[in-house]
């Protein structure tokens, strides 16, 4: 039996640990290479779908910090602190999971994208396996047309965590690059099929 952090305690490890990674990340030399300038931006004119790895997910939490997207966040104790701190960086949250067709967090995505918000996702997380991109992404970029852009993030020195992701966290002045690749156009019919094909053609770019 797994034992429960109280609510309170639970709020104040997620305070500490923003004020800790906030503290690291202000140390961190960060690059990005978007040579099609699709970065999250508060001034973006366009919805779209960002995904990147759950290892990734502190470097480009806090990197693309106070643009408002909507984060897709599990409902799990870990995903409650994880919670706290993206509204800390001024993320706007959505419980639940997208790999689920009919849950609710996918239909509160889809309505977000139909007007005009972006989303950011981790296409394999919350548990895993890691690196194999889930079938919601696709099925969510499909039923509201949305383009997926994918996000990697690379560093010359990080720690990386025993957990099933190999959670990356960059060290004091490192070198943080993130890349950020071309928009992924969604099939525009829904059957099950190509959400299947798309899914793959996003996995295979956020490998490359």
């Amino acid at each position: 039996m797994t034992s429960r952090i109280p609510a309170g305690q639970s709020s104040t490890m997620a305070y500490l640990i923003w004020i800790l990674a906030t503290l690291l990340g202000s140390t961190w030399r960060v690059s990005t290479d978007d040579p099609h300038n699709y970065r999250p931006s508060t001034k973006q004119h366009r919805c779209f779908i960002f995904s990147f790895w759950h290892a990734h997910l502190l470097g480009i939490s806090y990197i693309f910090r106070n643009t408002n997207v909507h984060t897709l966040v599990s409902g799990s104790r870990d995903g409650r602190i994880a919670a706290r701190i993206a509204r800390l960086w001024h993320h706007r949250i959505i419980v639940g999971s997208s790999s689920h067709g009919g849950g609710d967090a996918l239909r509160k995505a889809v309505r977000i994208l139909n007007v005009n918000g972006s989303i950011g996702i981790t296409p394999d997380g919350p548990r895993g396996p890691r690196h194999q991109v889930k079938p919601g992404v696709a099925q969510m970029a499909v039923m509201a047309q949305v383009p997926v852009v994918c996000l990697t993030l690379t560093s010359d020195r990080f720690w990386q965590l025993r957990s099933w992701d190999g959670f990356i966290i960059p060290k004091p002045f490192a070198r943080v690059t993130i890349r950020i690749h071309a928009p992924l156009m969604p099939p525009a019919h829904t059957a099950k099929e190509q959400w299947d094909s798309f899914r793959e053609e996003i996995e295979k770019e956020m490998l490359s």
